[in-house]
């Protein structure tokens, strides 16, 4: 049996409202609640390939937050978070849809009885609000999540180590981000990453084991089906 593990942010899902989402505002507010800095916006800082830990002390030790202080406080962090999301979303527009050619790829994953796991920086939460906004939850049951880690290495490990039957069976990790196919060669496992997020195709190859790991976007859905077979007969 084959896993594959999708990121979420950038390579199946992606922000639609024009808006802030609550996921932003959330941090805003709980950063100010816990550890007392009143208006940080994430935006304002290089995230993306991060951890929501990663995100988290990125932004405090900006700010020359411990990161004893910070870790005392990470947990309740984590939980308000939530909850401020959750609440910002009641009575919401949408604020995430699923990336062209998301769908059609799972779906064929899914016919082909491959195992569909997460390895997601998200909160494990937040993660499930993104996907079920954006009509992709009911593909994933579990994997690797925000909480797992603040690399997100740790959170590829984790994943790999949830979903993987035994060490022979080959795992295959679709990310958007240079962090993403750094995550996955350290796990010793391939990866495909798409230039669907804030990074170029070029600035994707240039981490990647092979140009053909790398794709446009999704929209293509059989060619990158018959990559993730070419990797997983190769691993």
């Amino acid at each position: 049996m084959t896993v594959v593990l999708f990121d979420i942010d950038g390579t199946i899902v992606t922000k639609v409202t024009s808006g802030v989402t609550g996921k932003q505002v959330a941090y805003t507010r709980v950063i100010e609640e816990i550890y007392g800095i009143a208006n940080l916006d994430y935006m304002m800082f290089p995230i993306f390939g991060l951890t929501d830990q990663g995100i988290l002390y990125l932004m405090l030790r900006a700010q020359g937050i411990d990161d004893a202080v910070i870790a005392s406080g990470q947990a309740e962090f984590a939980r308000r978070v939530v909850a401020c999301n959750d609440a910002f979303a009641r009575g919401c527009e949408t604020q995430y849809g699923a990336l062209p050619g998301a769908y059609d790829l799972l779906r064929l994953l899914k016919r082909e009885a491959v195992t569909l796991a997460l390895a997601t920086g998200n909160y494990e939460s937040l993660a499930r609000f993104k996907l079920a906004e954006a009509g992709l939850e009911a593909f994933f049951s579990g994997g690797g999540f925000g909480e797992a880690g603040i690399a997100r290495e740790e959170i590829v490990r984790e994943a790999v180590r949830r979903t993987r039957s035994s060490a022979v069976e080959p795992v295959v990790l679709l990310g958007d981000t240079p962090n993403d196919i750094n995550a996955a060669h350290q796990n010793g496992i391939a990866c495909i990453a798409v230039a669907t997020g804030r990074f170029s195709r070029q600035e994707l190859i240039a981490c990647a084991y092979s140009e053909d790991d790398v794709f446009p976007d999704l929209t293509d859905t059989q060619a990158v089906m018959n990559r993730i077979h070419t990797l997983c007969c190769t691993e």
